[in-house]
């Protein structure tokens, strides 16, 4: 188990759709805050699964207990309860007609890292997991975004972080503490960190450029630094 705080200066950008010059989208504020993370790496992983029957068993205290409401969700109404802004994240009516998502066996999340973000006064969760499910033949590896409101963790779609939840989703798991610390015994990584490293703060929009250029290639750093 890898648990440590650290204190990060944050940039975030809040970004508006619509018809612009540059690739669909226009910065509308950008700012740079002092955030306190919180990092933890799950250590055996905890285990999800689709266990709660009833939506008055749901408690939402920890980010954990989000994942296992979130993948025992009977109607529409309970996955809305469980997300930010409701009506987030909407399912076909069919979904939940299907019995067999439910089967603790088959189905669950495996939650690898956490990191716990205290920012400009809102505590955010960016939680990474590998989600098992009988319609696919291999486990998924994601990233949700969950902000704590009113004593409960729920589901956020929001582009703030996005540079650095990109990085948590890929960097493999072994290295990213380093990253938060600023030093490690691999050489290899402790050059990536000088590297992408400005004013002392790692660079997370530098950082996540150089990951999507090793994304298209078969190149060694991928095969290093990256988890696909």
């Amino acid at each position: 188990m890898r648990t440590f705080a650290i204190y990060f200066l944050l940039f975030t950008c809040f970004v508006s759709y619509g018809q612009t010059d540059f690739e669909g989208s226009t910065v509308i504020l950008a700012k740079e805050s002092e955030a306190v993370i919180t990092y933890h790496q799950y250590d055996p992983v905890f285990i999800a699964r689709p266990n709660i029957s009833s939506y008055e068993n749901v408690q939402l205290a920890y980010p954990e207990q989000f994942f296992q409401a979130f993948i025992s969700a009977r109607s529409q109404a309970w996955i809305d309860s469980l997300t930010y802004e409701s009506k987030s994240y909407e399912r076909r009516p069919e979904f939940f007609l299907d019995t067999k998502r439910l089967d603790v066996i088959n189905n669950y999340y495996e939650l690898k890292q956490k990191l716990i973000i205290d920012f400009e006064g809102v505590r955010y969760a960016i939680v990474r997991f590998n989600l098992k499910s009988y319609l696919m033949p291999e486990s998924m590896t994601g990233v949700y975004v969950l902000r704590f409101s009113d004593g409960k963790w729920k589901y956020m779609e929001n582009p703030k972080f996005g540079d650095l939840k990109d990085v948590f989703r890929t960097f493999k798991i072994e290295y990213f503490g380093d990253l938060l610390e600023g030093n490690s015994q691999d050489q290899r990584v402790n050059n990536l960190i000088i590297e992408v490293t400005k004013n002392n703060q790692i660079d997370w929009l530098q950082l996540n450029n150089k990951i999507s250029l090793w994304g298209f290639e078969r190149g060694e750093e991928k095969d290093y630094f990256l988890r696909y």
